[in-house]
């Protein structure tokens, strides 16, 4: 009985953990985009093919606030492309981007970006503070693969109004990952009250 008690009170401690963190992943920034670096590839010397290119910006649920713990003040954005490469791979390729008209809310880097870890094709996604002003911008996107070889641009137009519309995307992540948890949270009592009916008592 004492180990059943045990593994009940283990049980609960990490259900406890784990709902907790899934609490703070709700609102979890995903990693900034860092400076890239080409490596020179004298066999390398086609450049990317870019189809296609979006820009989707995601505005904070309370613009200009101090932060309530779900992501109150931040707002992300997300650059979806369609490209190709003969040798790079498509989560390797960079992003060259340039602000040709308007204002964004967010700064855009002044040199080929990409992130280091977690790396999805097509996709470069950040976050940034939302002061909610309205902004409407084109801009440019290039691709660029490991040798420096840059894709003809394609302009992506982006606009928004000072309504904040929710942090849609992390929200929606947290409750997948505290349902799972609740899931494993049910199975879990059901194998300790196993346990404890046909487990045979200690003296």
């Amino acid at each position: 009985m004492r180990v059943a008690i045990s593994l009940a009170y283990s049980g609960l401690v990490f259900i406890a953990a784990s709902l907790t963190a899934a609490r703070a992943l709700g609102c979890s920034p995903a990693e900034p985009p860092h400076p890239f670096v080409a490596t020179e590839n004298p066999s390398d010397v086609a450049p990317p093919v870019l189809k296609t290119a979006q820009l989707d910006v995601r505005r904070a649920k309370e613009p200009g606030s101090s932060g309530d713990g779900d992501c109150g003040e931040l707002g992300g954005y997300t650059f979806h492309v369609d490209a190709a490469d003969d040798i790079t791979a498509p989560e390797d390729l960079a992003y060259s981007l340039k602000l040709v008209k308007g204002s964004l809310p967010f700064a855009i880097p002044d040199q080929p970006v990409r992130v280091t870890f977690g790396r999805r094709p097509g996709r470069l996604s950040s976050w940034f503070s939302d002061s909610g002003k309205e902004f409407d911008a084109v801009v440019e996107v290039a691709m660029m693969d490991e040798a420096g070889n840059l894709s003809e641009p394609v302009e992506v137009h982006a606009s928004g109004d000072a309504v904040g519309c929710g942090c849609t995307v992390p929200s929606a992540h947290r409750g997948n990952v505290a349902s799972g948890l609740a899931v494993a949270a049910l199975l879990l009592v059901r194998r300790l009250r196993r346990f404890v009916r046909y487990c045979p008592a200690s003296n």
